[in-house]
């Protein structure tokens, strides 16, 4: 998993261009659903800022044949 922060102007962006998938609202908190770029991924949106917290797959994450961690001791091992 990787977990990245993008400003409002992004957020917007990402919203345009990818695939609404649903939009989960707890008071004053929204989460979007999204599909973009061929993966899924959810944007907890700051209603301060306007910005989001995006949770997304990640290449070397175990649903991917890897680990996060053993990857990381492969590197530091090099």
């Amino acid at each position: 998993m990787q977990i990245s922060h993008i400003d409002a102007e992004q957020l917007c962006e990402l919203l345009e261009t990818g695939e609404r998938l649903a939009t989960l609202d707890y008071g004053p908190q929204r989460v979007e659903v999204l599909h973009w770029s061929g993966v899924d991924l959810l944007a907890v949106v700051c209603p301060v800022t306007g910005g989001a917290v995006v949770v997304s797959p990640c290449a070397e994450d175990g649903d991917s044949g890897g680990s996060v961690h053993a990857h990381a001791r492969q590197m530091m091992a090099a």
